[in-house]
């Protein structure tokens, strides 16, 4: 009887140190959480879904359509108003990334 009350106390000890674990793994993604919050915009994913197949490849056929045309804008040098700079293409090359990261 002596020997199994120890065993029992191990047993008791045991899951008390489970929640612990647990508590510290939580903290850990909670720091992660907070050390990635960089500013990426928001996805829409989920609005995505919920609209229809001939929509959702309209909106990205557009949206790869709209790129394609602004990229190739950068090099043509008539399309820079006032007159072609390396400053207005950087500037230019700049706001493309801009606008390419929000999607």
């Amino acid at each position: 009887v002596v020997a199994a009350a120890p065993a029992a106390a191990a047993v008791v000890a045991a899951p008390a140190e489970a929640p612990k674990a647990a508590e510290s793994k939580k903290d850990a993604k909670a720091k992660a959480k907070e050390e990635a919050k960089v500013s990426e915009p928001p996805l829409n994913f989920d609005r995505l879904k919920s609209v229809g197949t001939f929509v959702r490849t309209v909106e990205i056929w557009s949206f790869v359509f709209a790129f394609v045309i602004r990229r190739v804008g950068l090099e043509l040098k008539f399309t820079y108003k006032g007159g072609f700079t390396e400053a207005k293409k950087l500037e230019r090359t700049e706001r493309l990334a801009h606008w390419l990261r929000l999607g």
